[in-house]
């Protein structure tokens, strides 16, 4: 099934987890905040979150400097 992250589709099997595509992807350093369908996605909920068909995910990273 497709997904989108930031835009990018996104292959993905049926029963995919947030948290199997981010670490697959190395998108799960601490730092990042995750929203899926314009709903933020909290670290402590990713494993439980499996994706569905067309799920728009904004991956957000954060730095530091300025």
């Amino acid at each position: 099934m497709q997904i989108f992250i930031n835009k990018e589709v996104v292959e993905v099997a049926e029963g995919t987890t947030l948290a199997m595509i981010l670490s697959e992807r190395g998108l799960d350093a601490p730092g990042t905040a995750v929203a899926v369908d314009g709903r933020v996605i909290s670290h402590d909920t990713r494993s439980e979150f499996v994706l569905q068909p067309e799920a728009k995910i904004i991956v957000i990273k954060a730095a530091c400097g300025g």
